[in-house]
């Protein structure tokens, strides 16, 4: 009986036993296949030789898809599915913590050099969902005797390779064609345990100016070698840095390209990198990891310069010449300030002169000031190894944007545009230009295709010292306008003659000075010798600017022409050299005054016409004009000769032409003669005071001035002496006409009666009897 009761109760301890080992045996596995909505998850699990593994999983962590999730990815690789699992069990408490990051059982080897390759857990802030990878947890802990199950609604998408993942980000475009550029993709591809920290392309666009984005992507300079630099300082290769692998404070971490770069972390786990942002951290994928940054970390290996600015501008044919002609100095970052105007690659002009358009100082626009002179890096003999300058106009122009006009200021350089914004680096400024300056040409040149200076350069030219010009070095040429020859009037002339090129030389050196004088040089007055030994002097006064010697005084109506031996400045009046006489006798020898010149001989009067000390205004008529006079008569009487020499003789100067201005002569004191200006015209006739006759008026035309004043007029009529103190005889003509007049009158009146009678009589007309 004692031995059925022991019996019985080892039974009992049996079943209880077998009872509680059964309920212990409740695994995962287990729960997948009670729940219908795991039967394709069972499936895979069992295609893929896992679903048996999961029973020997001591503890494990399922985030298990449901069937609707496996629609449109039927097949299953063992390593896709052993993604959804994590190693040790996580509750659902657990899993609301943004960004967290969990092992799971897929192990990725010498990829990671991790227990598992890691999958992100993200909860949205509003909502409160929680995420694990791409899917979205429905349902939390669903408890087993080895591990929870956390149902979700997608099946797991496994991370891929770094470059693949940093391509299937929008914003981390640009950041990947500068690694591919630099052949880092496949690198980023296939190498193991690399952390990225990459730059947005908003940051790379904001942060990184446009030419120096272009001047990376290039070979000019050793663009693509810097960017091999720059991309390589934002890669980290010796293990795979999660954002839980910092620890709070400051992490220097060792980069591809050799230098550190700083990453900061916080206490609430916010992180920088090179003194940017984090924005988004753990980016994972198959071999490594990427944290987005909003910085463009920079090494010190890479450093800008204005080499390289102009290479991203586009500048890389003027960069190449710069280097063949061994001026590297220019761009490379030196301690002087340079301005460096670059034409662009498809503006370049093969007679491109580097040194000038590189300029001493850095200019910045607003240093720049109309109508300035800056001076550049071209020094040349011709100057005295001086810096030739270049002008800078500041040209208003008016620009058409959605039908409003904006008005915008140009800079030019010699008249060539700037093409968009300056650019500033470090000590110097770029300017891009839209075509080649040419340096300033030689001043004959400039003479001859100048309209307003043409008549200087024709001087120049006749007078045999073109040499003499252009090769005098260093000079300043104050070169009256052709409207201020012209004002000279006979004494142009006169300088056309062969025997008047020592005069004409004397004036033409005495306008041009033997130092360069700019507009900006000038301030208070200051003396000048000429070429041609004389001085003049020159000052400013109101912004005008003047030259003078003794006798006359010049304003400088156009300045700063530059030369390539200097400057040139316009007069706006000729300046003789206090030396040069022009006399009356040079002046009638100009217009080729021959037949008054021989009736002044025979009057006795030579002297009196040459060069007296009185400033003797004479009147000559032209060679037509004798042709209606006896001239021989005249040559054969000395008396009659000297009359009408005095007649054309006025004892002053006219300093101005006056309408009713009467004039003495030296022939009598009743000799006067009346100046009046024609009746709706522009010039003067001159006239004998007392002699009425609409003939025998004289027009004025072209006139010269001597050095004391006097002056020689060309008149078109011969004066003549018998008309002077004829006033009674000319009123007895006037008589005269009057009776003649009446008497026709009254003949016509009397004809006119006489032949209505005759007309009466021959027609049958008669009186009417009363």
């Amino acid at each position: 009986m004692l031995l059925n009761i022991r019996i019985l109760l080892l039974l009992l301890l049996i079943l209880s036993l077998l009872s509680i080992f059964s309920v212990a045996k409740k695994t995962i596995t287990d729960l997948l296949y009670e729940d219908k909505r795991f039967s394709n998850l069972v499936r895979a699990l069992q295609r893929t030789r896992i679903l048996h593994e999961i029973n020997r999983y001591e503890s494990a962590t399922l985030f298990a898809p449901v069937n609707e999730a496996f629609e449109d990815d039927p097949l299953m690789t063992r390593e896709r599915m052993l993604y959804h699992f994590l190693i040790e069990e996580i509750k659902g408490e657990e899993l609301r913590k943004n960004g967290l990051l969990l092992n799971t059982r897929l192990n990725m080897g010498e990829k990671l050099n991790t227990l598992g390759q890691k999958v992100k857990v993200e909860v949205e802030s509003d909502s409160n969902i929680v995420y694990v990878g791409n899917g979205k947890i429905t349902e939390f802990d669903k408890k087993a005797d080895n591990g929870i199950i956390h149902v979700i609604n997608g099946v797991l998408d496994t991370p891929v390779d770094l470059y693949t993942t940093l391509t299937s980000m929008d914003q981390l475009t640009v950041f990947s064609d500068y690694l591919r550029m630099r052949k880092l993709d496949d690198y980023l591809s296939n190498e193991n345990h690399i952390t990225i920290f990459a730059p947005t392309n908003d940051v790379i666009k904001n942060q990184l100016k446009y030419h120096e984005r272009e001047y990376l992507m290039g070979e000019c300079g050793g663009g693509l070698d810097d960017l091999d630099l720059w991309t390589k300082y934002h890669l980290h290769n010796d293990r795979v840095l999660y954002s839980d692998s910092f620890e709070n404070g400051n992490t220097n971490v060792p980069t591809v390209q050799g230098e550190p770069i700083k990453v900061e972390k916080d206490e609430q786990g916010n992180m920088r990198v090179a003194g940017g942002n984090v924005t988004f951290k753990d980016l994972l994928a198959e071999n490594g990891v990427i944290h987005v940054i909003t910085n463009v970390a920079i090494p010190k290996a890479l450093h800008f310069t204005t080499h390289k600015y102009l290479c991203g501008l586009k500048a890389t044919k003027f960069v190449a010449s710069i280097i063949k002609h061994g001026l590297q100095h220019y761009i490379e970052g030196s301690n002087a300030s340079y301005t460096i105007l670059a034409p662009r690659d498809d503006s370049l002009d093969e007679s491109l002169t580097l040194r000038y358009h590189i300029l001493e100082g850095k200019y910045l626009p607003s240093d720049l000031k109309d109508e300035m002179l800056v001076k550049s890096e071209l020094k040349t003999e011709e100057l005295r190894n001086h810096r030739q300058r270049a002008i800078v106009n500041l040209v208003q122009k008016w620009d058409n944007n959605d039908n409003e006009s904006i008005q915008r200021t140009e800079i030019q350089f010699n008249g060539i545009g700037v093409v968009g914004e300056p650019v500033e680096i470090g000590n110097d400024i770029i300017y891009i230009l839209s075509n080649t300056m040419t340096p300033p040409q030689p001043i004959i040149k400039i003479l001859s295709n100048d309209k307003q200076l043409a008549s200087m350069g024709t001087y120049i030219i006749i007078n045999n010292i073109v040499q003499k010009v252009r090769s005098a070095k260093g000079i300043t040429m104050i070169a009256p306008s052709s409207e201020a020859f012209s004002q000279l009037g006979l004494i142009n002339a006169y300088f056309l003659l062969h025997e008047a090129k020592v005069d004409l030389n004397s004036v033409l050196l005495h306008h041009i000075i033997n130092e360069t004088i700019y507009s900006e040089d000038i301030t208070d007055e200051k003396t000048y010798y000429t070429m041609g030994g004389d001085p003049v002097k020159v000052y400013k006064k109101d912004n005008d600017i003047f030259v003078s010697n003794a006798n006359y005084t010049s304003k400088v109506s156009r300045k700063d022409v530059l030369t390539s031996t200097g400057v040139l400045h316009v007069l706006d009046k000729v300046i003789f050299p206090p030396t040069l006489h022009i006399t009356l006798g040079k002046l009638l020898k100009g217009i080729n005054a021959q037949t008054f010149l021989e009736i002044v001989k025979a009057a006795n009067l030579t002297d009196l016409v040459q060069d007296p000390l009185e400033p003797y205004t004479i009147l000559a008529p032209t060679e037509g004009a004798f042709e209606k006079i006896n001239v021989t008569k005249l040559l054969a009487d000395p008396e009659l000769a000297s009359r009408w020499a005095r007649l054309h003789i006025i004892p002053k100067k006219l300093d101005e032409l006056k309408n009713g201005d009467e004039v003495p002569t030296l022939l009598s004191n009743d000799a006067i003669l009346v100046i009046k200006k024609e009746l709706g015209g522009s010039y003067y006739n001159i006239e004998i005071k007392g002699y009425w006759s609409f003939k025998e008026k004289a027009k004025l035309l072209s006139s010269g001035r001597t050095w004391n004043g006097g002056a020689v007029y060309e008149i078109d009529k011969v004066l003549l002496p018998e008309h002077v103190q004829q006033i009674g005889r000319t009123f007895s003509d006037i008589i005269i006409g009057f009776v003649l007049f009446g008497f026709l009158a009254m003949s016509g009146i009397y004809s006119w009666h006489f032949w209505n009678i005759w007309k009466r009589e021959n027609q049958g007309y008669r009186e009417i009897e009363s």
